[in-house]
């Protein structure tokens, strides 16, 4: 139970905290709850990292409803606004898209490059707006405020 463990730990325990795959296991209060323990157990400039659907990117229902254990679905606006709210600062995502391990790679890349390309158009031409993160999965860094 994650939170029975933080809740006994030691505040400023740790210089770092990875959540993979964990948070959207949570509804919206259970997360508020969370972020302030994982906040709480953080050094003062602690790393948070958080792998987590991604719910701007391409097809975020799919990997939200395919676990009938998901409970909540975040974007990196949302996501920004949690960890403001729970103490945390400087926080930077990045896609888990293709990597360029083999030729197959780099072209998966080029492709998704293009694919990025496109959906960015088509989001433009109706909202005037565009995005980095696309894919199905975002990564985020945060930074404990030093206090």
């Amino acid at each position: 139970d994650v939170f029975s463990f933080l809740q006994q730990t030691k505040p400023g325990t740790y210089a770092a905290i990875i959540a993979l795959d964990l948070v959207e296991h949570f509804t919206k209060p259970e997360l508020l709850e969370l972020f302030e323990l994982i906040n709480r157990a953080l050094q003062p400039g602690g790393t948070l990292i958080v792998q987590t659907i991604n719910g701007a990117g391409l097809f975020p229902a799919q990997v939200m409803f395919d676990d009938l254990t998901h409970a909540t679905i975040l974007t990196p606006t949302s996501l920004t606004t949690l960890l403001t709210l729970s103490g945390f600062t400087s926080a930077t995502f990045s896609e888990t898209g293709p990597a360029p391990s083999n030729w197959k790679g780099v072209l998966r890349i080029a492709a998704w490059s293009v694919i990025k390309a496109v959906a960015n158009l088509v989001r433009f031409i109706e909202t005037s707006k565009t995005q980095t993160l696309w894919t199905e999965n975002m990564l985020c860094a945060a930074r404990k405020l030093l206090l």
